[in-house]
């Protein structure tokens, strides 16, 4: 009818397929679910209408497709922040159509596909958000009976948006089937009795409360879960140790085979969860203060270093400006010596161009002085000596009367 203009093919299911296209009028983008029945239907090329090649599949086609518009119907009533919303339903191509708000954030399955496991409190916040469609969902009579992370979109806002309830089945007031959607199988997310014939024609919420704690298992592990009958017959796998015991505890619990050791509402098991998703706080928090402390504990450290080398560089600049006042102090005695010493310097004489030229006395030995008397004496003996010996000899000596009287 031109109101939305196809841009491109989001997915494709065995009920059905997804578009993302424009509605014309708003200019904005939605989504478009599609009915068609793999099995059964078949397409004109040229007209893009849908064929069903034989009476008696058109019968069963018939019969979904009047189911695909009243489950249409069904979800645009929901109101809830975590439920996709439904703006518009009609029939055209031979099959019928219902659109939706675009949520284009990815699924929940990409998002750990492309960055690994979630840490548990994230992973936890989605499925309590998950878990509170779910609750509203049962509140309504409706089972979803198909939760798996690839069925679970983030908006704009980080919010995990529920979609896909193609095979979703309503329940009256005292839990019988009102719907006759055929039972899917999600292989890792569907409980045993999924896997009867003709099962789930009793309300109980303990089938998608299964499948939810196998969602809370691949967003933590980054696996998909076991299928149904190897937990039946082996258990489920150790989850890694990083993880609460309350929250392993809560997805076993969850993963039972048989339905009565289920928690037997969301809500029960949303609960064990968040116990498990405080926990999981606090050990954040403790592992924080940890580390803050041995941050603070290595900066006093550093600190404490810091001041012992400044006190070791204080002491040796204490060191280095001692020896240099010391050298200094010796260099002023130095000088006042040379002072003094200077004063003992007298002017010998003078030099050409007629300054004084100063020569320094050299100071005299003892020993010098001593050897230079003992040199006086002795030549003091040589030359005085000797002439007082000719006078006395010279006094000795007869007069000549004397000679004469003789």
């Amino acid at each position: 009818n031109n109101k939305y203009r196809i841009v491109s093919i989001l997915g494709s299911g065995g009920f059905g397929n997804t578009y993302l296209a424009e509605q014309v009028s708003l200019g904005r983008k939605v989504a478009i679910k599609e009915f068609y029945m793999k099995e059964f239907c078949e397409r004109d090329e040229c007209t893009s209408k849908v064929i069903i090649p034989t009476e008696g599949s058109k019968q069963i086609v018939d019969k979904y497709r009047q189911k695909f518009l009243k489950e249409a119907q069904v979800i645009a009533s929901l109101k809830n922040e975590h439920i996709i919303q439904i703006h518009d339903i009609f029939e055209e191509n031979n099959t019928a159509y219902y659109v939706m708000e675009y949520v284009n954030g990815g699924s929940l399955k990409e998002k750990v596909d492309c960055e690994g496991p979630l840490n548990e409190s994230d992973a936890i916040d989605y499925i309590s958000q998950v878990g509170n469609a779910l609750s509203y969902l049962h509140s309504n009579n409706i089972l979803h009976l198909d939760v798996k992370p690839a069925n679970i979109l983030l908006d704009k806002d980080n919010r995990a948006i529920r979609i896909d309830f193609g095979i979703s089945k309503h329940y009256d007031e005292v839990g019988g089937q009102t719907s006759t959607t055929p039972t899917g199988i999600s292989k890792g997310y569907a409980p045993l009795e999924q896997y009867k014939q003709d099962a789930i024609t009793q309300f109980n919420p303990t089938t998608d409360v299964y499948s939810l704690g196998a969602s809370l298992y691949f967003l933590l592990t980054g696996k998909n879960p076991p299928d149904a009958t190897d937990v039946y017959e082996e258990g489920l796998p150790a989850i890694q140790a990083t993880i609460t015991d309350i929250t392993c505890q809560a997805i076993i619990s969850a993963m039972q085979p048989r339905r009565k050791d289920r928690p037997q509402t969301i809500s029960d098991f949303i609960n064990m969860i968040n116990v498990g998703r405080e926990k999981a706080k606090k050990d954040i928090a403790n592992e924080v203060t940890s580390i803050r402390t041995e941050k603070v504990v290595s900066n006093e450290e550093t600190v404490i270093l810091n001041n012992e080398h400044s006190f070791n560089s204080a002491t040796i600049n204490s060191e280095q400006s001692s020896k240099k006042i010391k050298t200094e102090a010796n260099e002023e005695t130095v000088v006042l010596n040379t002072e003094k010493n200077s004063s003992k310097v007298e002017i010998d004489k003078s030099s050409n161009d007629g300054s004084p030229v100063l020569e320094e006395k050299k100071p005299k030995s003892k020993l010098g002085l001593l050897l230079g008397i003992i040199a006086l004496i002795a030549v003091a003996i040589i030359f005085v000596l000797p002439k007082k010996s000719e006078v006395v000899t010279v006094e000795k000596e007869p007069t000549l009367a004397q000679i004469n009287t003789k």
